[in-house]
C-alpha cells in the first residue's frame, strides 16, 4: 500500500511541478519545443497501436491526419 502511494504521488506530481515550473522560469523556445516534441512522439507511440487494434487501418490513418494537422497549425 506504502509503495502504491509513493509511486502515485511521484507520477501524479509531474502536472503540477510542469505548471509551477512554466509559470516561474523562462524557458527558451528551443528547448520548450523539443520537451513537446518528446510528449508528442510519446503519445503517438501510445495511440497508433491501440488505434490500428481498436479500429484498424482507416482509425489509425485518421489518428495519423489529425497528428499531421496539429503540426500544420501548430508551426504557422
Amino acid at each position: 500500500m506504502t509503495e502504491s502511494l509513493l509511486f502515485g504521488l511521484i507520477a501524479s506530481s509531474a502536472l503540477p511541478l510542469g505548471a509551477l515550473a512554466g509559470g516561474h522560469l523562462k524557458i527558451p523556445r528551443r528547448v520548450l519545443a523539443g520537451f513537446l516534441a518528446f510528449a508528442a512522439g510519446a503519445l503517438a507511440d501510445t495511440l497508433m497501436p491501440e488505434a490500428y487494434e481498436q479500429g484498424g487501418p482507416t482509425v489509425a490513418l485518421s489518428t495519423a491526419a489529425g497528428f499531421l494537422a496539429s503540426f500544420v497549425l501548430a508551426t504557422l
